[in-house]
């Protein structure tokens, strides 16, 4: 399924944050600078570039997935409660999908709304000339019947 990139590199962000909050679970207070990860460690284990990764966890911190952390001239992140239930849920994959299936909807309803429109022009232009030849037609039988009649 095409899912559009930005909803794959939300979940592989959040994915990189619980992995490294999950391997520390054994501690008992591990601390917030052992569960956290800077941009560049998170573009390095996920092989994408920071830009992507910045524009991302810019949004994920918006909406409260993960906690940005600005540790003097690093961007420091970590996953918040939500941004787990969003990991697990699926919640960027399942809007990527939906996303798609919308725009795919979209766009098959234009292209069959075009369609349409050039199938009754179609059968206009064939009623037309149908009924041009049909008075034709007429007109014929009618020469035909006066002259049947003034033959008598």
């Amino acid at each position: 399924m095409f899912i559009e990139e930005k909803y794959k590199i939300r979940h592989k962000i959040l994915e990189a944050l619980q992995t490294r909050t999950s391997q520390l679970k054994g501690n008992e207070n591990p601390q917030i600078e052992e569960i956290e990860l800077t941009l560049e460690e998170m573009s390095d284990q996920l092989n994408i570039p920071i830009e992507s990764i910045h524009k991302n966890t810019d949004y994920l911190s918006e909406i409260g997935e993960i906690y940005l952390n600005r540790d003097k001239d690093q961007l420091k992140f970590f996953i918040t409660k939500k941004g787990i239930i969003s990991f697990y849920d699926k919640t960027h994959i399942i809007k990527g999908r939906k996303e798609f299936w919308n725009n795919t909807y979209d766009v098959v309803k234009t292209v069959s709304a075009i369609i349409f429109l050039i199938i009754a022009l179609f059968t206009v232009i064939l009623n037309i000339i149908d009924t041009r030849q049909n008075k034709r037609e007429i007109d014929s039988l009618k020469k035909d019947l006066y002259q049947y009649r003034g033959n008598k």
